[in-house]
């Protein structure tokens, strides 16, 4: 009777380690789906979804173009994640875009 127990136990184990990792494939799958949806452009903007436009004004897309040409890209993507919500990806996706657009060379 004892090792009912401990095989139920170690089954639960199995099965819980298993979940964890599904998940974690899942999250990494929509982090890409999402990057994807941007650089297709899906989203009906090239940079951003259209509510998230909006959320991108004119003084702060000003702000990202310092920052971008003072080649603080991590900063600008903070700046993008503060002010719109978006995804670390997503942010990122919309910064690298900016520097494109930026600086077309690079």
């Amino acid at each position: 009777m004892e090792y009912v127990g401990i095989v139920a136990i170690l089954l639960v184990v199995v099965l819980w380690i298993r979940l964890s990792s599904l998940e974690s494939k899942l999250n990494s799958l929509k982090e890409e789906l999402s990057s994807l949806k941007w650089q297709s452009g899906t989203t009906g903007n090239a940079y951003a979804p259209s509510s998230i436009t909006s959320a991108i004004n004119p003084d702060l897309e000003q702000k990202l173009h310092a920052l971008i040409m003072e080649n603080q890209t991590i900063r600008a993507i903070k700046e993008v994640r503060v002010a719109t919500g978006m995804s670390l990806a997503d942010a990122k996706s919309y910064v690298q875009n900016l520097e494109q657009k930026y600086r077309p060379m690079r």
